[in-house]
């Protein structure tokens, strides 16, 4: 074979192995450039998700930390709060003792029935003596009764009428007063008869009355009608 016809095979053959081999080389290299690209667009995904997620975790600390702000600051009002209360109550510890002191003084101080009467609820606060004498049950001094809650409305404002001109009056007056033996039950057919001491004292504008016996008139007796 001379050259000429060598050449004219060799040379087709050799070209196309040339451009095989840089059409390779060049889809290797775009290859690469693409994995290149998807590696680094994974890299930037990665970095939004991470700054996504700083950005929502600071939110969510921002957040709290507003709420703990708020709570700091009602704590603080609260301890205002009760650090005022404490200075009131040590400057003014009778005040703070008030309830104890009255329930004690008609308790022990008082040898005879003694009440308050909160006239506009109708419930009375009776001393241990009167409970004995008139046959009531009450857990404490402050536990508040309404010694005529079984009457009729009549019999009722019969029975308070006299607090009521004390209130009226706005001045201590004696009363002599009939009061069955068992002051809750109004079909008692026994009745007692006293002189009563009544004191009005409006604390707010609501009105009180401290009521008092202050000397038994009769022995108990039969109730001809009935105590009502």
């Amino acid at each position: 074979m001379d050259w000429v016809a060598f050449s004219a095979i060799a040379v087709p053959v050799v070209a196309t192995a040339v451009s095989g081999f840089f059409a390779f080389l060049s889809k290797q290299s775009a290859g690469k450039r693409d994995a290149a690209k998807e590696s680094e667009s994974a890299k930037i995904e990665q970095q939004v998700q991470f700054y996504a997620q700083v950005i929502s975790e600071c939110s969510e600390l921002r957040k709290s930390n507003l709420e703990l702000q708020h709570q700091i600051s009602s704590l603080q009002s609260e301890v205002h709060k009760l650090r005022d209360q404490l200075e009131y109550y040590e400057q003014n510890h009778l005040a703070s003792e008030a309830r104890e002191l009255v329930s004690g003084l008609l308790n022990r101080a008082c040898n005879r029935p003694a009440w308050i009467h909160d006239v506009a609820s109708n419930k009375w606060y009776l001393n241990d003596e009167y409970c004995r004498e008139f046959s009531i049950t009450r857990p404490t001094f402050w536990t508040p009764v309404n010694i005529f809650g079984r009457y009729d409305a009549d019999d009722v404002l019969e029975y308070i009428s006299n607090d009521l001109k004390v209130v009226e009056a706005n001045a201590t007056v004696e009363f002599v007063e009939s009061m069955p033996r068992r002051v809750m039950d109004p079909k008692c057919d026994e009745l007692v008869r006293a002189k009563f001491q009544k004191t009005p004292i409006v604390i707010n504008e609501r009105p009180y009355v401290f009521g008092r016996l202050v000397e038994w008139l009769d022995e108990i007796k039969v109730c001809d009608k009935g105590c009502v």
